[in-house]
């Protein structure tokens, strides 16, 4: 009996002294939309694939994205220089994306094959510890060929 006290005391002392850390993830969810027309005058809501996700770090930058002959590059009203985007993402409709912490910007561009064709949108978000924002855009009344505010 004794043997078997002394099996459980260690048994505990030993199972609660184990910290298990706890891991704070951090990050995005996006989700594309496009509103389609149904039958008898009803709409339908509907994953819409993004060609290009762009993602910068925006501590202490001003950025806009002037366009698609822009590629991957943002412009920074602050220091006036245009930076590389430091995240590339293709082909999303929703997905969630890890980050450290901080300030983002974010461009949404869609591709040539359905309306709106090769639009593009964006907007800022920041992310603290342990926290998902969610980021959704309905592409919907997105005009083709150009800039439509990130609602």
């Amino acid at each position: 009996m004794k043997n078997i006290l002394l099996i459980f005391f260690v048994t505990v002392l030993f199972g609660c002294g184990k910290n298990n850390p706890v891991v704070n993830r951090q990050g995005f969810d996006l989700d594309f939309t496009k509103t389609y027309p149904g039958s008898g005058g009803s709409t339908y809501i509907k994953a819409f694939n993004v060609a290009t996700v762009l993602v910068w770090k925006a501590e202490g930058k001003n950025f806009q994205y002037n366009g698609l002959t822009e590629k991957n590059l943002a412009y920074d009203n602050v220091s006036k220089t245009s930076f590389a985007a430091d995240y590339t993402y293709s082909n999303v409709t929703s997905t969630n994306i890890e980050l450290p912490p901080g300030e983002y910007f974010i461009t949404m561009i869609t591709d040539d094959v359905e309306a709106p064709k090769l639009a593009y949108s964006y907007t800022k978000f920041s992310l603290k510890a342990g926290q998902f924002v969610s980021l959704k855009k309905d592409v919907t009344n997105m005009v083709s060929n150009g800039y439509s505010v990130w609602q």
